[in-house]
């Protein structure tokens, strides 16, 4: 058997998801991002008095140059001692604590008392699960004090300890299941040392301790100030805790279900049990008290072992913490230095330049790597990735935490709140590229179907084709950050400021690679790094790049429900496509300046703005064309070519080249951020009317006879074609739906009136039978009013609570996959009438199946035999959304229902099924 933690294929291969990065790290990059804001607001605070004259006078953005070289150095000697405080100020009460925990640890070990010679059993058994795993050393072995009913590890790197507790002791003598849930707990327990969680638990805790502490510390100043900035200043630190609070929180969450995943990877059926016991008797939180919880709740952990892919999502929270933390740190770090450089209303330059380059690495980082993790997680599930939601939380989290900004008031003050917007704007833009960027691309190396699933690779090259695109997508995604705040003109003014002040030579390429020559150099390079262009070309990269293997390479090709436009094929389609829209954008613009240069009184004050309006109106209609997860990437691939034929036309005018000289930078960030905008919301109202005209209620009977109506003709309507396919239930991997024939086809079921019921044939149907029917046909009637394999299975699932259907969970796919998550019975006839219910020919097949194993056991009609039945076809709906031929083969799945749904094995299985 495969591991629960890991997904095979028939030929061996396992993808195992303990391989991939954790959630954990990501989170503690961001509280080291709020923790360092946090110090250097508060040094900040408290040298405010002491700041040097010099570092108060200073324009050298207005004036173009320092006043002397005194001031110069005056303010280098300052802003070094004031980078050196907060540092001091951050890694002291760090090491101050580091030395009191390794003593107070050592003060622990001592108090701890050894397990006795009664546990003797115990701690043997402890050790040999120690062995199993990567420890470097042995752990110390204690039991819990007295009252004490929890196990937990501690100590420090060099000599850490486990603690086991009086109530799992007992486990190991209750029965081999509960001895199984021993094993379990415990390799849980050492998964926390093995991983070196450990040390990022003190960690968290150290930096949640020192946050509290100068947020406590920035309220010792409130009597120097003025009532209404007092009361800010209570509301963001209180805001600012509370964060801090919720991401601490949150990793101690993420670091559980971590040790549940390396701990079911060695004992599955004993993770399972023991979160089992945990649940029973208690009900799962939701709403604020899950997102408060230091620990996730019995029932959330148990759902995370039945589907282990939920291990590498990033949740909506830890976006909105991105977000705001990120928003923080931004406004903070911006605001800091022009509390000590701008003066009121001057110009933005270098110090929000410098406050983008601090913060934008491990933001992006963690964005892209959350989001990439989040896409393969969905698509490795056969799941539609909603990251709609990730940026959105990313979003308000920016304005959040902009408004957090401890340096409020100095901001509405020094106008140093303009050059918050640019940032925000193209934090957000890089964004959506970060989030649709690794979706379009991860979605190019997975199979359309489930037939290629498993001629293809998709098992340890899944890890190894992750690690590859993580590096690319953080590599790409930082250089497209300062690309993008390139583009607003950030880099520009850094590099006219510092020309101004250290060179004095004329431009262009230096003469000789002295000194001088290598700084003009690099000034070159900042100059034309500012422009436009180079910005824009790396945005239509990032959202072009993913469409080269699928459009090139064979192996990579694309399914025809993603790239199809209309009825036409896969490339001709996307190239008429293109053609067509480019025609048209081309006429737009060229009609508009036919008339103008041909004196017919057409006024255009700003074609920039026309220029932008043929970027959304393109990505718009691209959206609306294309399907699947590379619609984002060809609705910018659209915009970008609109705008390149619109600057191009407008080259043929004076003016025009005017306008562009002057606003290029501007409309072409402008424009890639509205039609990023455009996509998303024309991609939700698609989804919704989608999803409205999926619920439309018709019977199978008009649907066979609009299916054959609309059979010769390929211009059917929109509308008309979707209910056509939501009735038709398509399969989401890429496979065709349940097509009704408009004749009777010749199938190894003999055809039976349709309408009429099937007689019992003096086979008694068992209760749990029939109720599993009537709650499978009340499924059909939600979806295409014929019942089918799979909701019979779900509906048995759901019904059957004497069956151990956890351990099949646990090596195929839950309860949920399967509800929400449809897929189609082959259509091998027409559908037919058994015990009352119209169901596929697949189906109606199944319990004829199901029967005959009946009678050859003597017996009535159980959910066993009819659950046997139906996974005994791989290719029946039933099969292939468990799994089998991806994630486990025929022969373990029927082992796995007979041993834990029927109860017992029947000796001649496959003669028997092949008779049938």
């Amino acid at each position: 058997m495969n591991a629960p933690y890991q997904r095979g294929r028939a030929d061996g291969g396992a993808l195992d998801v303990r391989e991939f990065p954790e959630n954990t790290t990501i989170l503690l990059v961001l509280l080291g991002l709020a923790v360092a804001t946090i110090t250097l607001y508060v040094n900040v605070l408290f040298t405010s008095g002491d700041i040097p004259p010099c570092l108060q006078y200073v324009d050298g953005l207005a004036a173009g140059h320092f006043r002397s070289p005194d001031e110069i150095h005056c303010v280098a000697r300052s802003l070094h001692a004031m980078g050196a405080g907060a540092l001091k100020r951050m890694g002291q009460p760090l090491l101050f604590g580091l030395m009191l925990y390794a003593g107070a640890s050592s003060l622990r070990l001592r108090t701890l008392k050894p397990l006795g010679a009664s546990h003797a059993p115990q701690a043997r058994r402890i050790r040999a699960l120690a062995e199993r795993t990567d420890l470097r050393r042995r752990p110390l072995i204690f039991g819990a004090r007295r009252g004490r009913h929890t196990t937990g590890v501690g100590g420090s790197p060099r000599k850490y300890y486990i603690r086991v507790s009086n109530n799992h002791l007992a486990w190991y003598e209750l029965g081999a299941r509960r001895r199984d849930a021993f094993d379990a707990v415990i390799l849980h327990e050492l998964a926390h040392l093995d991983t070196g969680d450990l040390r990022r638990y003190q960690a968290a805790r150290a930096m949640r301790r020192l946050a509290f502490a100068y947020c406590f510390a920035a309220l010792l100043t409130l009597p120097t100030l003025a009532e209404t900035q007092a009361l800010l200043l209570i509301t963001q630190m209180a805001l600012l805790s509370v964060g801090v609070e919720l991401l601490v929180r949150a990793f101690l969450r993420a670091r559980e279900f971590r040790a549940d995943a390396r701990a079911a990877a060695v004992a599955p059926e004993g993770m399972s049990y023991s979160a089992e016991l945990a649940a029973q008797g208690k009900k799962a939180r939701g709403g604020l008290g899950r997102l408060l919880a230091r620990h996730p709740d019995a029932a959330h952990r148990l759902a995370a072992l039945r589907d282990p892919l939920s291990v590498l999502r990033f949740p909506v929270s830890h976006a909105l913490s991105a977000g705001f933390f990120g928003g923080l740190a931004l406004s903070v770090l911006a605001t800091v230095f022009g509390y000590l450089y701008w003066q009121p209303g001057g110009p933005v330059g270098r110090e929000t330049s410098l406050a983008a380059m601090v913060v934008g690495a491990p933001l992006t980082v963690a964005v892209c790597l959350g989001t990439l993790r989040h896409a393969w997680a969905d698509l490795l599930a056969g799941r539609s990735t909603r990251t709609v939601p990730l940026i959105m939380a990313l979003t308000c989290g920016l304005i959040v935490g902009r408004y957090v900004s401890p340096f409020f008031s100095v901001v509405a003050d020094t106008g140093a709140g303009d050059a918050f917007w640019p940032m925000a704007v193209a934090t957000l833009l890089m964004a959506v590229i970060a989030v649709r960027w690794p979706v379009a691309v991860a979605a190019g190396w997975f199979p359309v179907d489930e037939d290629s699933e498993s001629r293809r690779a998709t098992g340890d090259a899944h890890s190894g084709t992750f690690r590859f695109m993580k590096r690319v997508a953080i590599v790409v995604g930082c250089l497209l950050y300062f690309r993008i705040i390139a583009a607003w003109g950030l880099f520009g003014r850094l590099a006219d400021s510092v020309a101004s002040q250290v060179v004095s030579g004329p431009p262009g390429l230096p003469d000789r690679l002295d000194l001088d020559g290598l700084r003009r150099l690099v000034l070159l390079v900042l100059e034309s790094a500012s422009g436009g262009w180079p910005a824009a070309v790396v945005l239509t990269l990032a959202w072009s790049l993913p469409l080269v293997p699928r459009l090139v390479l064979p192996t990579h090709s694309p399914p025809a429900q993603e790239l199809r436009y209309g009825r036409r094929a896969r490339r001709s389609g996307v190239l008429w496509a293109g053609a067509a829209w480019v025609a048209g954008l081309a006429g737009v613009f060229l009609g508009a300046e036919l008339s103008l240069w041909a004196g017919l009184g057409l006024s255009l004050p700003n074609r920039m703005a026309l220029v932008v309006g043929s970027m959304v109106i393109a990505s718009a209609l691209t959206t609306l064309r294309v399907r699947g997860p590379l619609a984002g990437p060809y609705a910018m691939a659209a915009a970008f070519t609109a705008a390149l034929v619109g600057m191009l036309l407008h080259l043929g005018s004076e003016a025009g080249r005017h306008e562009l000289s002057t606003a290029l930078t501007h409309v072409l960030a402008a424009g890639q951020m509205l039609a990023a905008l455009t996509t998303l919301a024309v991609g939700s109202v698609k989804r919704l009317f989608g999803q409205a005209a999926s619920l439309l209620p018709d019977n199978v009977g008009g649907e066979r006879a609009s299916d054959e109506a609309s059979a010769p003709s390929t211009a059917a309507g929109p509308l008309a074609e979707s209910v056509r396919r939501a009735l038709n239930r398509s399969d989401p991997t890429g496979g065709q739906g349940l097509k009704v024939p408009s004749a009777p086809v010749r199938g190894p079921v003999t055809s039976e009136p349709t309408g009429t019921p099937a007689a019992p044939e003096e086979l008694p149907v068992t209760d749990t039978v029939r109720q599993a029917l009537d709650r499978a046909a009340t499924l059909a009637r939600a979806n295409t009013f014929l019942l089918s394999t799979q909701d019979l299975l779900v509906a048995l699932m759901q019904t059957d609570g004497a069956a151990e259907w956890d351990r099949i969970w646990l090596h195929t796919r839950p309860v949920e996959h399967l509800r929400n998550h449809s897929l189609p019975d082959p259509p091998t006839a027409r559908p037919l009438t058994r015990h009352g219910h119209l169901m596929t020919a697949a189906c109606a097949e199944s319990l004829r199946r199901a029967e005959r194993i009946a009678r050859h056991c003597a017996m009535p009609l159980t959910s066993g035999a009819v659950t046997l039945a139906l996974v005994s076809d791989p290719a029946s709906a039933a099969a292939r959304a468990l799994g089998v031929g991806t994630g486990i083969t025929e022969t373990e799945l029927l082992d796995l229902v007979q041993e834990c749904v029927l109860g017992f094995r029947i000796e001649n299985l496959p003669q028997l099924l092949e008779a049938s």
